[in-house]
């Protein structure tokens, strides 16, 4: 009986190879698709930083002759109501008043996101106005009177600033 069982153990195990070698000589895999990659890759390698994608308008500098001025835009707010900028130029104590700075170029018209890049720095001197640049445009501030006197707001965009800066007073 135990020879028996060995030799149908063998006999097995020959079928079973031979069952395999059929399988493998009749098996047409289907080739794969051709399978295109694009690698668009945009980082920049800033050395001792992180991998990042450039900004449009990242680096270089703008046309010679470019200005940054900066301008006031709506007539302002004040807690309680009233009027904040009562003359061009003044903004009441307490009070505030949205500003920009428009990237120029030489002949005058608006620059655009793609020649001045995403940077602005705006410089304010005089103690009589605090800026408070908007999160989610660094263009766009707000000019709060915190102090009777006078401000200046300037804005610098690739290396360019302004030629005459925003004066504002801030009166009581």
């Amino acid at each position: 009986m135990r020879k028996l069982l060995n030799t149908l153990t063998a006999a097995g195990s020959i079928l079973a190879l031979l069952a395999l070698a059929i399988a493998v000589i009749g098996c047409n895999p289907t080739q794969p698709s051709e399978v295109n990659v694009y690698n668009q890759n945009t980082a920049t390698n800033n050395v001792g930083g992180p991998l990042a994608s450039p900004s449009p308008g990242s680096g270089g500098t703008l046309p010679e002759g470019s200005n940054t001025p900066v301008f006031t835009f709506g007539q302002g707010s004040c807690p309680g109501g009233g009027v904040a900028m009562p003359n061009s130029g003044t903004l009441k104590l307490g009070c505030e008043v949205a500003v920009t700075c428009t990237p120029k170029g030489p002949d005058g018209a608006d620059l655009t996101p793609q020649v001045h890049g995403p940077i602005a720095d705006f410089n304010v001197s005089g103690g009589a106005i605090r800026l408070t640049v908007s999160g989610d445009n660094p263009f766009n501030a707000t000019a709060y009177a915190q102090a009777v006197g006078f401000s200046n707001i300037s804005c610098t965009v690739k290396n360019v600033s302004s030629r005459r800066p925003l004066e504002l007073q801030v009166v009581p």
